[in-house]
């Protein structure tokens, strides 16, 4: 059951499920500070990431994860290029999650 403390923790979108995904993924879970809601990732074998957490769906493409009523922040942990990012960024902001932008 959760508490109310529960309620005021961040809901993270993970993007990315690759080595640094896995790993901001774990550490996340370990800490318990963090809900993990979503992780995105672009192949089905990188789903694995995800099924250690019973409250968080696997998307890909990031659009119907960032729609998630449980969701109000983002990692974007993904490989470089950087370049990548600028767009996955501007998803975020247009999804109203502004706060997670930093």
């Amino acid at each position: 059951m959760r508490t109310e403390s529960d309620f005021n923790k961040p809901a993270i979108c993970v993007v990315g499920a690759g080595l640094n995904g896995r790993d901001h993924i774990e550490r996340l879970t370990r800490q318990r500070r963090t809900d993990v809601s979503a992780v995105v990732a672009p192949t089905l074998p990188r789903k694995n990431a995800v099924e250690a957490i019973p409250t968080a769906g696997w998307h890909s493409p990031m659009s119907p994860s960032l729609d998630r009523e449980d969701v109000n922040a983002v990692l974007i942990a993904t490989t470089p290029p950087g370049c990548l990012h600028r767009d996955m960024l501007l998803q975020v902001s247009g999804a109203g999650l502004t706060d997670s932008v930093r």
